[in-house]
């Protein structure tokens, strides 16, 4: 609905402009659009000269090289197919474009190319004034940026709104070889959709939340965007101080790939964490090498149907409650598919449906926080031993893990885990679920821990050292294939029934009873 919104809007500003008598041309107004003459006096006088509402116009084709930054005025639309192109000698002296605050509303920008040839940014909106009022009404749409360049401030991205976006749409443009390529705040009824990023340094889209004193934070839409070659985040959603806000936004249908090996800090794909009730769904994250491919760091997010490869962490929830992850696609972490770490308590979680493809040490799995009242249920979790060089030298595999803190009892039901090779490394471990702390009321339910190794191998549920299980419920489970069904810190304090094993070296009677008697005639 919002895309909708915007981009009848849109159409509506073009509409207006179309309408217009006035459309002024640069090159009548004395620019070369040679690639060797300076424009910069042409372009900026036939700007300053041109009435409110017209149409800036530089032709198609044509190349312009301009030596210092272009103030650019409100109520206007600025057009072309045309390069502008910023002159080597002077690239590091400022961007090429620039709205002022309190004079940057409703402008369009559509059809250029702006290459920076490593210079300071490219177009800086509502900049040189106060946060009290943001932009409004700008459109950036079908446009190239390219070849900034990162010198440490947010300014020198290729698009950068720092006083607030209101009524907005960054749609349909490239960026191509910068240091960091959209960088906003505090927006309201943002559409920033698809975009193209390749060879990024810094962020691809950064939204920033202030404490400004404006109404912000709704309607933010980050959709049908895709890149590659990435150093730092393809999307990052953050707050600076307390008071921000950022409300149900929405990143859907983006895909990111092929995160470069550079140091850089912080190689996430998708970050969100400021606001409440993110959706972010759909969006595929592949090829990355480092951290996290989904971070969330607020409460009441929803996260479904994306697909990530690679990363040491496939979704991290970061201390928030009622987060629910599911039908998401996981394969090749490094660490763990889905992991709640221990920034705090991740309370009534719901991990559902999930698909994990060969992480390494967890499908699903916790640092010691309270989660209490979570569900861990109808996720598929598959590993095949051996895929990992370090199989056999290091750690476990654990298809569940689930670790201390919790104030009230856990829910794992309906999983599926499985080791799929038949071939295992010497010295490989595959444990199903493992409990590292009390888990008393927790209900283990209906879950199939199987592994399709030539002899049986591995354990169903390995406690770590102390029947941490007592008091819980453990029921309609299925063992197949094992080398034991527990690791023998259980008791009969556990609550079992319906637990059925099948090629179980070694049984546990705390939970399946003692294997009945042979009878029947010697041989």
């Amino acid at each position: 609905m919002l895309r909708s919104v915007l981009r009848a809007l849109s159409i509506l500003s073009v509409v207006a402009y179309a309408q217009s008598e006035d459309v002024v041309s640069v090159l009548e107004g004395g620019a070369a659009g040679d690639g060797i003459a300076d424009d910069s006096v042409a372009i900026q006088q036939t700007i300053n000269n041109s009435p409110e509402n017209s149409a800036i116009e530089f032709g198609d084709g044509r190349t312009f090289l301009i030596s210092r930054t272009i103030l650019l005025k409100p109520n206007r639309r600025y057009m072309g197919t045309s390069t502008l192109r910023m002159s080597a000698g002077t690239a590091r002296l400022g961007p090429m474009f620039l709205l002022r605050y309190g004079h940057s509303d409703n402008v369009t920008v559509e059809g250029l190319t702006f290459d920076a040839t490593g210079g300071d940014g490219i177009l800086r909106v509502g900049v040189e004034g106060g946060t009290d009022s943001p932009v409004k009404n700008l459109v950036v749409k079908n446009c190239t940026f390219a070849n900034t360049k990162w010198a440490g401030h947010p300014g020198e991205s290729a698009i950068y709104a720092p006083a607030g976006l209101r009524d907005a749409a960054i749609t349909g443009n490239q960026f191509r070889n910068c240091s960091a390529c959209v960088w906003i705040t505090n927006p309201s009824s943002v559409s920033i959709t698809n975009n193209d990023f390749d060879t990024v340094y810094g962020n691809a889209i950064s939204v920033v939340a202030y404490n400004y004193p404006f109404a912000s934070g709704d309607g933010l839409d980050i959709s049908y965007n895709t890149g590659r070659n990435l150093d730092r985040m393809a999307i990052e959603v953050f707050g600076s101080g307390p008071g921000t806000r950022m409300e149900a936004p929405t990143i859907t249908n983006n895909a990111f790939v092929d995160w470069r090996k550079s140091g850089t800090k912080d190689p996430y794909g998708i970050s969100v964490v400021v606001g409440r009730a993110a959706h972010i769904s759909n969006n595929i994250l592949s090829g990355g090498v480092a951290d996290y491919g989904i971070e969330v760091g607020i409460p009441e997010a929803i996260v479904e149907g994306n697909t990530v490869e690679g990363f040491p962490y496939g979704i991290v929830i970061q201390g928030q409650r009622q987060v629910t992850v599911r039908n998401n696609t996981l394969k090749g972490q490094t660490e763990a598919a889905i992991f709640l770490s221990n920034a705090g308590p991740n309370q009534n979680a719901k991990i559902l449906d999930n698909t994990i493809i060969d992480p390494r040490k967890f499908g699903i799995g916790a640092d010691p926080n309270d989660y209490g009242g979570s569900t861990i249920a109808g996720n598929r979790i598959t590993r095949a031993a051996g895929v990992f060089t370090e199989d056999g030298r290091t750690y476990p595999f654990i298809g569940i893990k689930i670790d201390a803190g919790l104030s009230s009892p856990v829910v794992v039901k309906d999983n599926s885990i499985r080791q799929t090779a038949a071939k295992l490394p010497l010295n490989f471990s595959f444990w199903g679920v493992a409990v590292f702390g009390a888990c008393s009321g927790c209900t283990f339910d209906s879950n199939t821990i199987e592994s399709s190794s030539d002899a049986p191998a591995g354990i169903g549920i390995v406690l770590w050292y102390g029947p941490f299980i007592d008091s819980a419920t453990i029921i309609g489970n299925r063992f197949v294939n094992l080398a034991s069904l527990t690791n023998g810190f259980t008791s009969g304090r556990t609550v079992a029934a319906g637990n059925t094993v099948y090629r179980v070296t070694n049984p546990d009677p705390n939970l399946v009873g003692r294997p009945p008697q042979r009878t029947g005639v010697k041989r």
